[in-house]
């Protein structure tokens, strides 16, 4: 975690900001600053400790494991939620990276509610977290994509009424 912890730091240092020259370009290594800015904001409510740093990263680890239960559960049923909350917490690299000071937990979450909200027919909640996603990190722009595909299809269904393919 050199570039991301030591960056974190400097926003805190520095003021938050999303602006990209916010930090030094070698710290933020030409991300965009949103896991910075928040990990900062931990920081001004909590402290500068390292205790403090890898609690706000594990208390998304634990926030994707809720949002992935209350999903299995709301989307199918208490036996999927259950497995599914199980096999990722016991994958070796989330159990590894639940307490890292590093934003792919933080890109997982958010990729997973944006196709949650957009499955549930949340389209608002799913264009913020699509947004936070890709103040994230560039690579959640794939999940945009795969969204976008999907709502440019659905526009040339029949078989859905045109307000809800508009919405998409």
């Amino acid at each position: 975690s050199w570039p991301y912890a030591v960056a974190i730091k400097d926003m805190y240092h520095h003021g938050i900001s999303l602006m990209p020259t916010a930090i030094d370009p070698e710290l933020s290594r030409g991300h965009p600053l949103f896991y910075h800015a928040i990990a900062a904001i931990w920081m001004n409510v909590f402290g500068p400790s390292l205790f403090s740093m890898h609690s706000f990263a594990l208390l998304i680890s634990v926030l994707f494991l809720i949002a992935i239960y209350e999903s299995g559960i709301r989307l199918f049923n208490q036996r999927v939620a259950v497995l599914s909350l199980l096999l990722t917490a016991t994958l070796t690299v989330f159990f590894i990276q639940s307490s890292f000071v590093l934003f792919e937990v933080l890109i997982a979450f958010l990729c997973f509610l944006s196709i949650v909200f957009y499955v549930s027919e949340k389209y608002f909640l799913a264009a913020i977290c699509l947004t936070a996603v890709f103040y994230t990190k560039e690579s959640g722009l794939m999940v945009g994509f795969v969204i976008g595909i999907d709502a440019l299809i659905s526009l040339f269904n029949r078989g859905i009424d045109i307000r809800i393919r508009i919405r998409r």
